[in-house]
């Protein structure tokens, strides 16, 4: 069942995705959703390809079909059938995590991927699949396991090395993330995700040159593809043209205008710009669109400062915290904003950490105030 089987179409999924932070899952929705519609089709004809001889093969097809037709309850109870006439049966396992993973339950799609490969430890689908719901959870130590297991079957998979830069940009290992991206642009060309996604690395690795060079070639693969404009838009922000960032995000939001993550950058930009009004209404916004963007909130909580809302600022920048993430600035901001409440002990602890993270605003107070 090779992995880089031709797919049919994308399947439309939301992740939380960091407007100002790791923008490769924006394009993981549905780069990644498009591998895993080609591995339900081909479940699907192989199932049909045993004439439905007994009754699981009847149920089993039957939830291949409802989830073609994203009727995900139905297809999990289907599934569900399957198992209980066949509780060995793998596919059904691997097909059920699908459904859930499509209907966003990432926790219960990895414990049926689990039973897959439990039952089939060579089912390599089933060890990408998992891998894709990890990644999504930002388990990507374990997710690099499995991808690390295919990619031994599939050495020629865009597909697999995507996922393994995927989640080595996960972990902070750009070198690694790099050189997987780099396989995957050698293997698809084509795919204007690749360099997309590169340029996210460059991004986050301050080569923001590079980082122009691999968005003007995703551009030219696909001009259509709107993520190109918040990638860009970033790399403009870190180099400090608010102006052209904002002509760029201007552009993208005219083909999205619901956005979520364009909107909260153009609020970054106009917080930068001191137009406080716009950027409120462009956050809100953002939030409404997407309420499990942390940056967002860490992007409210920034203005509430601006506007001398301390208390409001400390519980937005608390709501921004995740063990699964990290977001830019954000104990410099909580340590600030501690200091203005008069939380001394608990500022000088966020300052600390800022210091040790090289948050160059939070360093500075930490030296101040806390030394």
């Amino acid at each position: 069942m090779p992995i880089d089987t031709p797919y049919p179409s994308a399947s439309a999924v939301t992740f939380s995705a960091e407007a100002l932070g790791r923008g490769w899952f924006i394009l993981f929705n549905f780069y990644m959703k498009e591998l895993l519609s080609g591995i339900m089709i081909i479940l699907l004809l192989n199932s049909c390809g045993n004439k439905n001889e007994n009754d699981r093969d009847r149920f089993f097809l039957k939830g291949n079909i409802a989830l073609g037709e994203k009727e995900y309850d139905d297809a999990k109870a289907y599934y569900s059938e399957a198992i209980k006439k066949d509780a060995n049966f793998a596919l059904a396992f691997n097909n059920r995590g699908i459904a859930h993973f499509d209907d966003g339950d990432e926790v219960s799609a990895i414990s049926d991927y689990g039973m897959a490969v439990r039952i089939d430890p060579g089912f390599t689908d089933a060890y990408f699949n998992r891998a894709n719901a990890l990644i999504s959870l930002a388990r990507y130590n374990e997710a690099i396991e499995d991808l690390q297991k295919v990619v031994n079957t599939y050495q020629d998979s865009a597909y697999v090395h995507f996922a393994l830069g995927l989640a080595y940009h996960g972990i902070g290992q750009n070198s690694k993330a790099k050189l997987s991206f780099n396989k995957s642009i050698l293997l698809k060309p084509e795919n204007a995700e690749n360099y997309l996604n590169m340029a996210v690395v460059y991004y986050h690795d301050d080569s923001l040159n590079l980082a122009d060079k691999m968005l003007e070639v995703g551009y030219e693969k696909d001009p259509s593809n709107v993520n190109y404009y918040n990638i860009k838009g970033l790399v403009l922000i870190k180099k400090e043209l608010l102006n052209e960032s904002l002509d760029v995000l201007n552009e993208g939001l005219s083909i999205v205008p619901d956005n979520a993550y364009l909107l909260n950058n153009r609020g970054y930009v106009y917080l930068q710009m001191d137009q406080l009004d716009k950027a409120e209404k462009d956050i809100n916004e953002s939030i409404l669109q997407n309420p499990n963007n942390l940056w967002a909130y860490r992007n409210k909580g920034i203005l509430s400062y601006r506007k001398e809302e301390y208390v409001k600022a400390l519980r937005l920048f608390k709501r921004s915290v995740s063990k699964k993430e990290y977001v830019d600035d954000l104990n410099s901001y909580l340590g600030l904003s501690s200091l203005k409440t008069g939380a001394t002990d608990d500022a000088c602890k966020y300052l600390k950490m800022a210091h040790e993270k090289d948050e160059i605003l939070g360093s500075n107070a930490y030296k101040t105030h806390c030394l």
